[in-house]
């Protein structure tokens, strides 16, 4: 069974069943979709991980360093209440960096007070804007399937096949 405690967001100490990098944490509540946790093993290490799914009393989290080496009396898992935000500065520019965020080429971590959603902004339909100059296409489906087969088997520029479009009797001529 586990046990609910909280320390600075809610912390679940002992998991109901991990496969691969899916675990299934009980007796979590208000917890949401996306959300950050920490996940700690029974030696004290970290990982990260994210709510992939939420329900009545549990939650599917998603290891990102794998579930090897937990177990499912000793590991604890905290939910940070946010989703997964990194750093953003012009310093990152030319840096290398892991899915976290956090830098693997050796340098400091950046400093900034920006930090951006890994997940970006949701979609708002209501909010599009559509576009006003477009380019219509007047090729039938039919003549886009003749463009092709013209340019492969009459080797001939494209210039020559929309010439040709307009008078699809010269597409009977033999190749050059």
């Amino acid at each position: 069974m586990s046990e609910s405690k909280v320390l600075g967001g809610q912390e679940v100490i002992g998991v109901g069943r991990i496969e691969g990098p899916i675990m299934v944490v009980e007796g979590a509540a208000n917890v949401s979709y996306d959300e950050v946790v920490e996940i700690k093993d029974s030696r004290g290490q970290l990982r990260r991980g994210r709510v992939l799914e939420v329900g009545e009393g549990f939650a599917v989290v998603q290891v990102f360093a794998g579930s090897t080496g937990l177990s499912i009396d000793g590991t604890s898992v905290r939910f940070l209440g946010n989703t997964l935000h990194i750093p953003v500065a012009e310093e990152m520019l030319g840096r290398i960096f892991d899915g976290l965020g956090n830098p693997i080429d050796g340098g400091p971590e950046p400093l900034t007070d920006h930090y951006a959603d890994v997940n970006g902004q949701p979609i708002n339909p209501t909010a599009r804007i559509y576009p006003r100059d477009y380019i219509q296409l007047v090729f039938p489906p039919l003549m886009v399937l003749i463009l092709c087969y013209a340019v492969k088997n009459f080797r001939c520029s494209l210039a020559q096949v929309c010439h040709m479009i307009n008078s699809p009797l010269k597409l009977c001529a033999k190749p050059h």
